[in-house]
Parts: structure tokens; C-alpha cells; sequence
């Protein structure tokens, strides 16, 4: 269960996250700062402001795979301080379209009257650290602070609020052949496409990534390459370790760069749209 717990009178609340290295504290919104700072506390201050056996193993364990975090602050009292750092959570997912990387939640850490107040703000007790941890520029999370309203926006949208929900979420799973065909059905969701899947993905892609004729003849074949391995797995065939590995990064790639042009764009295009602007062209 996703938690964030206040402490009495508290006007600010950390939550720690995994996955970005985080260059300087940025503020990203009014009272909210990302920050390469993590909270130092021992396992004794941890067990006093835990309030589970099972909270308090996944806030020790989670602490060894912290990379940054954020931080909220709020002046108008512990009820909305927390619904603010609730939302806030929402900007992982703005940080990971923000980067092209995946961002997690850990757990929040809130300075209480009397002790320190802890909340695991991830639904998954263990969170598999990231093979490659994503050094983050300003650039990035300037641009991720331009885009907010826009991403706040857009969550709201159904085919832009399943993927993005997929693309999190395929980074928990364990085995890469899972995390393959959530991510491929987040972009199936984004894009909107049910019949011609290689072929109509592969087109779609290839219109929505900015480049020139040349590169979206290459981005066609390449993604249209990347889904016929998808193809693969869900159907069981075999591959290698090095095949899936390269598969699921291939995956979250597509999908993430699909988000962030939707968030550029700040709707999600339709499929009537993309095929109108597909036959636009002409032969010469």
C-alpha cells in the first residue's frame, strides 16, 4: 500500500527516490525541489517512526538504492502538506519523460514533533535497482518544469494515463519478458492500434519522432525490427539474455520518446490524425 505520512506539525516531507543522479536542487514547482540529498537516519530512528514490521524492512532496504529525492514543503497544515506531496508523487513519472529514464518512488521521510515519521510511497516492498543509474541535466529538468501543467494535463487522457502507468510499472517486474510486453502494450495504448500492428506502429513511431525523411526511414524499420522481437517473446520463442535485455531497453526508449512528444505537443495525436498526415506525401 502507497503511503505518505506527515509528521505532527510538519511543513515539509522528503521522498526519496531511486534511478536519476540529480545534478543540484531544482525547483520544479512552487515548494517542490528535486535534490541529489538523501535523508540520513539510522535503523534505530527508522524503527521508531515506522509503523509495520514490513514498512520498516522495505524503508531499510529501499535507503541502500536511494539516489535523490524530493521535497515538498507546505505551510497550511499536516492535511495539506500531504495531499501535496500525494500529487507530487506524479512527477517521477515526469522526471522519467523528462529523462528518458525510469524514476521510482522509495519511501517519504517527514520531521515530526517528537520523532521522525516514515511512509513507503512505493507499492512494491523490493524495487530492483536500475542497471544504469541516469545523470540528469538542468536541461532536463527544465524541461520537465515547463512541461508540468501540460503532463499534469494529460495524465487526465485515457491512452496517455495507460502508458505512462505501463511504462512505470514495467521497470518493477522482474523477468524481462514481462517487462517487453508491458511496455509494447503501453505503446500499442498510446498509439491506438488493435490490427497492422508492426507495420502501423512502426509508421506511427516514425511520424511522431522529429527527424528528417531519411532518419524516420530508419526509425521505421527500426522500430518495426524492435517489434518483431516483441512478437517473439510473447509467443515464447527463445532468446538470449543479451536479446531480452536489448529488447526491453529498446521498449522503454520508444515508449518514453512517444511520451514526451505527447507531452511537447500536449495531447496525445489520434490515429485518424497520423494516418491523414502518412498519405500526405507523394511520390516524385
Amino acid at each position: 500500500m502507497v503511503s505518505v505520512v506527515i509528521g505532527h506539525q510538519a511543513t515539509s516531507v522528503t521522498i526519496v527516490g531511486h534511478g536519476l543522479e540529480i545534478p543540484e536542487r531544482f525547483k520544479l514547482a512552487p515548494g517542490i525541489h528535486v535534490q541529489p540529498n538523501i535523508p540520513a537516519f539510522s535503523p534505530e530512528v527508522a524503527a521508531e517512526g515506522c509503523q509495520t514490521p514490513h514498512e520498516l524492512f522495505a524503508v531499510l532496504s529501499m535507503r541502500d538504492i536511494a539516489t535523490f529525492s524530493i521535497e515538498v514543503e507546505h505551510k497550511g497544515g499536516p492535511g495539506a502538506l500531504g495531499t501535496k506531496a500525494w500529487n507530487a508523487l506524479w512527477h517521477f513519472h515526469l522526471l522519467s519523460v523528462a529523462c528518458g529514464s525510469p524514476a521510482f518512488p522509495l519511501f517519504t521521510v517527514s520531521e515530526g514533533t517528537n520523532f521522525t515519521e516514515f511512509g513507503v510511497s512505493n507499492r512494491n516492498l523490493i524495487v530492483n535497482p536500475v542497471e544504469q543509474l541516469k545523470a540528469v541535466t538542468v536541461q532536463q529538468l527544465a524541461w520537465a518544469r515547463r512541461s508540468r501543467s501540460r503532463f499534469d494535463r494529460l495524465v487526465r487522457d485515457a491512452r496517455f494515463g495507460v502508458a505512462i502507468r505501463y511504462f512505470g510499472n514495467s521497470h518493477y517486474l522482474f523477468d524481462m519478458e514481462s517487462r517487453v510486453m508491458l511496455l509494447w502494450a503501453g505503446i500499442e495504448a498510446l498509439l491506438e492500434v488493435e490490427a497492422e500492428q508492426s507495420r502501423r506502429i512502426a509508421l506511427y513511431c516514425a511520424l511522431m519522432f522529429d527527424s528528417d525523411v531519411a532518419a524516420k526511414a530508419r526509425q521505421y524499420e527500426r522500430v518495426k525490427k524492435a517489434y518483431g522481437v516483441r512478437s517473439r517473446v510473447v509467443h515464447g520463442k527463445r532468446l538470449t539474455q543479451a536479446a531480452r535485455r536489448e529488447s526491453y531497453s529498446t521498449g522503454s526508449e520508444i515508449l518514453v520518446r512517444l511520451l514526451a512528444k505527447a507531452v511537447d505537443l500536449g495531447r496525445v495525436p489520434t490515429q485518424k490524425e497520423l494516418d491523414s498526415l502518412a498519405t500526405s506525401g507523394k511520390l516524385k
